[in-house]
């Protein structure tokens, strides 16, 4: 599938719709604070008698989601919440008022979701990147295996420059491979149907 990354895009759109929108809610007499950890919106919101919390974060949905030429993509929605009340008596004006701007700012954490009711993609990786991550995880499998063999063989009274005929691996093509063993360095050395260990250091 073709998927394209607008999560730079979306994040625009909610930066201008609560520039646009949320001092309209909350008026003159209004007091917004805001703290942004990295793309996430934490306000502290205070009108007259009555304050929350409102959240406005990006929920991973999906993960990993590939297109059609192998670019990995989180899939993403955006999501709000709203601080509940703390219960405290109160007469009844200060409950109403209070009540009041909850619903008020619950039904504007509402219309923001509406309004980005969309998916969200970002991209993780290139298919570029994919392949570099894929060649080094095949490498570092490859070491690990190679690491195994010599850490298992019979090593004892081995100098260096000694070699000596080993069971033949059978996930390790041929080729030279280096391996430590402590502070002792040994190449493995694999051709058609035979496997030799040589202690070089």
């Amino acid at each position: 599938m073709k998927i394209q990354d607008n999560y730079q895009q979306t994040l625009s759109s909610i930066k201008i719709y609560l520039t646009n929108a949320l001092p309209k809610l909350m008026g003159e007499e209004g007091k917004i604070k805001l703290n942004q950890i990295y793309d996430d919106f934490y306000y502290e919101l205070k009108k007259g008698n009555a304050e929350c919390q409102l959240e406005i974060k990006f929920d991973n949905v999906e993960y990993p989601v590939e297109d059609d030429e192998g670019n990995i993509y989180s899939k993403l929605i955006v999501k709000t919440h709203v601080s509940l009340p703390s219960w405290h008596n109160a007469n009844a004006k200060v409950t109403i008022e209070c009540a009041q701007f909850q619903l008020a700012v619950a039904e504007f954490a509402l219309s923001l979701e509406d309004y980005l009711i969309y998916d969200v993609f970002s991209l993780n990786e290139t298919k570029e990147e994919v392949q570099v991550r894929k060649e080094q995880n095949k490498k570092l499998l490859l070491q690990t295996e190679v690491d195994n063999v010599v850490l298992n063989a019979d090593k004892k009274r081995m100098r260096v420059d000694n070699d000596k005929a080993i069971d033949l691996p059978k996930d390790i093509p041929e080729g030279e491979y280096e391996s430590n063993d402590g502070n002792k360095v040994y190449k493995l050395i694999i051709t058609s149907g035979l496997a030799l260990l040589k202690r070089i250091k």
